[in-house]
């Protein structure tokens, strides 16, 4: 698959001069300058399906967590399952489907929960990881591989969350920085690319080494603190970009909304 170095070198610097055609060949290009578009070249799918999840290995403190479903780059859009429960977010409110909206009543299978302002919550920390890709400072010889099929290199990289955060849009660089830094629980870390022929992410893995701590203050102004008891591997695997992301709230009469009550 050495074919594959160079269509995803054509694919991410076709903006530069000296990409594919040019003096300079695909195959030469260093690591750090490849990766530098592929933030933009997903991000401009508008949308994917997502598998977000976490083996814990049977660790009491730090459970599994497998979360699948469709989100949207564009706005804080996703439809999510995780651990069996549907959730539907949209940017003032998310709807949880969960046996326990039966409390409210009769017919009641849905709970309606405002959007909390301030840190990130689950489907922004999915959203907003692509661009961890922007932050690379160093890089290691991509490797041929294949995710479900797909041709992709593979990139094993340190990333610098301030440096990614500078590709994001001023209004979300709050939240993208609490969503960053939750997940390498600090500024620094670990993480792993795979990307396609047509120079968009097809897997991110994110390893966080024991001993490492993040804190943050919750949405009540409380204070939060996130700590690795033991190495924590987390992979987020892309594919049908250009989804159509349903988040059509439920009906009104199946959602309950606690702050009414």
């Amino acid at each position: 698959m050495t074919w594959l170095r160079t269509a995803i070198a054509c694919a991410v610097l076709a903006s530069l001069p000296a990409a594919c055609g040019s003096s300079t060949p695909a195959s030469d290009v260093d690591p750090e300058t490849a990766l530098s578009e592929v933030t933009e070249r997903t991000l401009a799918e508008g949308s994917a399906h997502v598998h977000a999840y976490s083996p814990s290995k049977g660790d009491p403190v730090r459970p599994d967590w497998d979360t699948r479903g469709d989100i949207s780059f564009a706005n804080q859009e996703a439809r999510l399952t995780d651990g069996g429960e549907l959730s539907i977010y949209k940017p003032s409110a998310i709807w949880k489907r969960t046996p326990s909206a039966a409390v409210f009543g009769p017919g009641k299978k849905w709970i309606r929960l405002p959007r909390p302002v301030g840190p990130s919550i689950w489907d922004d920390r999915i959203r907003l990881r692509v661009y961890l890709a922007a932050g690379v400072t160093r890089s290691a010889a991509p490797e041929e591989s294949e995710i479900a099929g797909v041709e992709t290199l593979h990139y094993d990289t340190n990333v610098d969350v301030e440096q990614a955060l500078k590709a994001v849009p001023e209004e979300s660089r709050l939240l993208a920085q609490d969503a960053l830094k939750s997940l390498l629980l600090g500024r620094m870390g670990r993480v792993e690319f795979w990307v396609d022929q047509e120079g968009r992410l097809r897997r991110i893995q994110v390893t966080v080494p024991p001993g490492r701590v993040y804190s943050y203050s919750g949405p009540d102004g409380s204070q939060k603190r996130l700590e690795s008891v033991s190495t924590v591997v987390g992979t987020l695997d892309y594919s049908n970009f250009g989804v159509n992301v349903d988040t059509t709230p439920p009906p009104d009469e199946e959602v309950a909304d606690p702050s009414k009550s």
